[in-house]
Order: C-alpha cells, then structure tokens, then sequence
C-alpha cells in the first residue's frame, strides 16, 4: 500500500477522546490550535496553558495529538481534555500506526499531519508540545492581520529562544536579519532562515489549494511548508515576541553528534534542491544553494569515518563539477585536519547553547 493511503487509511482509525459531542465540536472554531505531544512532561503544561489564556473575539480549537508518550504526558493531556472540554480536542495516538516504517526504517511520523487533517478552523496555529506562547493577545493579533490581508497566507511574529540546558534566553530573535532577508521565496530557499513554527498562523485552505507532493522523508515538515506557502502567497510579520521556541538538548534539528548533524543538513539540502528544481528556480540562486552546502559536505566526509558520507560527499562534488577524480578527493579528506578542528569546534558550541 502506497505512503498517502496509509495516511489516509490510519487516519480513519483515529478516535478523539471523550468523543464528538463535547461542547468544543459544537462550535465552529476560527482557527485550530495544533498541538504535538511526546516526551513532553516537564513542558506540555506550560504549552496548553499558553493556548488557553489567549483572549479572542472568535472561537478556536486545541487539537492535540498525544503520541503514546511514556513520560506522564499523556497522563496530563488527559487531565486538560478533561478540564477544558470546551477548548480541547485530544486523541490519544497508538504509535504503531503514527510511525510509518519501510523495510524496517522510520520514513515518517504521522500525528502533525493527522493535527492538521481534523482541523476545522479557517486558519491554522502551531505550537509544539514543548514550546509556548506569552502573548495573551497573540492569536488576536495575527487573525486581526490575516483577515485584513487576503494575499497573504501565513504571518508569524518575534520570538524568544531558550536553551534548556544552560538555561539562557535568547531575547527577539529575528531584529537582526529583518534588513538582511525579504520573506520571500527565493530567500527562505536560499537561507532557510528558521522562522518558528510557534509563531506560525496560516490559511487552512492554503495548503490545500497547492497541488505539491511532499515527499514522505524530508527531514523536516516546517520548511517545505513555508517554501510552498512563499511561493504562492505573501508572508507576513509582526514586530512582537508573542512566544517561546525552546532548545532541547536532543531535538531533532539540534544535535551532538556531528554525523546525525550531517545527515540532517544533507536532508536540508535535498529539500532545497527538490524545490529548486519543482519551481525552475534561477541559477544563480542554485548556484549560493550548493556553494553553501559544498564546505559544510566536504567538512562532514573528512570528519565522520563513515563510507556512506563520503560517497555522498564524493557524488555530491562530482555532480556538480567541483572535483571529478574520487583519489583526489580521499587525499585531501585524510588531508584537511585543520577542517576537523574547525568542525568539532563548530559542534562543541552548538552543544553548550
């Protein structure tokens, strides 16, 4: 059975808790509030009550999808879903049908994009289970803009970063790259600038007005989303940090290991380049994608001690005409020590944020 009809097929399996007369699905909510749930304990309080403080002149949903968590926060959902039946939709997931596998490997997580299909809002928010809003006002705000701006199809706004290990906040993380960086297409492609997905507010109808097939493995799901928002509608900000994006030790986009790191930009990467190449988009712009790429590429191979990198690196390079002989290559990764330096260095940072 293909990929979109498991999607489909276990998505029909899934049954909200408490079920369908609650006093939240007697209404029609403006906007759906998704929620992804796992592992969250010390954090999903802090997530849903951020959501429920929020003051609006319009009905909203909070969907949540809790993933079999192990931790107590499916415990806590419960608890929520039972305390606010007028706000929460719960439905608590069974991850042999959430995670999909191919020949025994994880190729893709299915509740973000289940969230998504039971929304019945106009307009979508995002928060992850362990990020949270601080703007009592933010939902107000961002629908306020939407609903006055029809060409545009997602608005986010400034945000606070903090990393949990060292306990640091990072304050108003994009003032510095707003005069550097349009939102625009061609710069999200290009950069891949993280806008985040806790700030988001979109048009529902957006995504489904884009016929796009998004491939079941890429490495992220926010990026691709705003990529194909960006290249059919405006993307609008708001000069306020309304919510918290929180940096955990082990999450997917930050890491310890430098091969994980490597497997995840080279995924970054194929997303650009499917992109660019979906959207017949200029060369000069391919040219900064791969330019971009090349060095971090060339780091990894001579870094990790791996035979599957360094064909990767090695194919990477002979494609695009950079290097052609792979002897050539396997010399200068035995070579270039002062790279690994520089990489390990690179890596040692990132760790201590």
């Amino acid at each position: 059975m293909s990929f979109q009809k498991e999607l489909e097929n276990r998505f029909l399996l899934q049954r909200e808790y408490l079920g369908n007369k609650k006093p939240i699905n007697m209404i029609t909510p403006l906007v759906s509030v998704t929620v992804t749930a796992y592992q969250h304990v010390n954090y999903i309080k802090e997530c849903l009550d951020g959501i429920i403080m929020q003051k609006t002149n319009f009905d909203f949903e909070i969907i949540v999808g809790e993933d079999e968590s192990t931790d107590g926060t499916r415990e806590l959902c419960i608890e929520y879903a039972e305390k606010y039946p007028d706000k929460i939709r719960l439905f608590l997931r069974d991850r042999k049908l959430s995670q999909y596998y191919e020949n025994e490997k994880l190729i893709c997580r299915f509740n973000g994009r289940w969230n998504r299909k039971s929304s019945r809002g106009k307009y979508i928010a995002w928060c992850d289970g362990d990020d949270y809003w601080t703007d009592p006002l933010k939902l107000q705000k961002q629908v306020d803009f939407l609903e006055v701006n029809e060409d545009y199809g997602l608005v986010y706004t400034e945000f606070d970063r903090y990393y949990q290990t060292s306990k640091k906040t990072e304050k108003e993380c994009f003032r510095n790259y707003l005069e550097l960086y349009p939102n625009t297409f061609e710069d999200f492609l290009v950069n891949t600038r993280f806008l985040a997905p806790v700030t988001w507010v979109y048009r529902t109808a957006s995504l489904e007005q884009i016929n796009i097939d998004y491939k079941k493995d890429y490495v992220v799901g926010d990026l691709p989303m705003l990529l194909t928002l960006s290249k059919n509608y405006k993307i609008g900000y708001i000069d306020e940090s309304t919510a918290v994006y929180r940096v955990l030790q082990y999450s997917d986009s930050h890491f310890k290991d430098y091969h994980k790191e490597y497997k995840f930009e080279l995924g970054i990467f194929k997303i650009q380049m499917d992109f660019a190449n979906t959207y017949n988009v200029q060369q000069n712009n391919i040219f900064k994608i791969k330019n971009k790429f090349y060095p971090y590429m060339f780091t990894a191979a001579c870094l990790v001690n791996d035979v599957e990198v360094k064909n990767d690196a090695y194919n990477f390079l002979k494609e695009n005409k950079i290097l052609t002989k792979k002897k050539e290559f396997l010399f200068l990764v035995t070579r270039y020590s002062f790279l690994r330096k520089i990489f390990k260095t690179y890596i040692k940072l990132k760790s201590n944020n």
